[in-house]
């Protein structure tokens, strides 16, 4: 959904603007034929090293496209880093980022006493903390 001063609208765009998914065998001349196109300026990986995107990852792409559901661009979370919930009750709240029995939760740490607590984040939108 597109927000505009005075209405909402439903709008397409790419999923991953600037990237586009091929498959191929890595080393074989296809890849050389990849780079080569137009607007191509690289293959995503580390250094030298490509970085296939795994199967389930592509799958799971395709089931979310596939349902017609909403989606929206998320920030890039990882687990273990540090973020700040930034809208419901726990607005303005800082922790870290972890993953319990498959749901995400929210570490808040009290240093001097080494002991901590995690509340599930169902429902409220985190940010990384730079």
């Amino acid at each position: 959904m597109h927000r505009w001063k005075d209405r909402y609208r439903k709008v397409e765009v790419p999923l991953f603007s600037g990237y586009v998914f091929a498959q191929f065998a890595s080393g074989t001349l296809r890849r050389q034929a990849v780079l080569k196109t137009t607007g191509v300026i690289r293959i995503g990986g580390v250094g030298q090293r490509d970085e296939p995107v795994p199967d389930e990852q592509i799958d799971a792409l395709r089931r979310v496209l596939e349902s017609d559901a909403l989606l929206q661009k998320h920030r890039y979370l990882r687990v273990g880093q540090r973020v700040k919930v930034i809208s419901g009750a726990l607005a303005g709240v800082e922790g870290i980022l972890k993953r319990i029995k498959g749901n995400a939760r929210l570490v808040i740490a009290v240093e001097p006493i080494r002991q901590a607590v995690a509340v599930e984040l169902s429902g409220y939108e985190v940010v990384p903390i730079k």
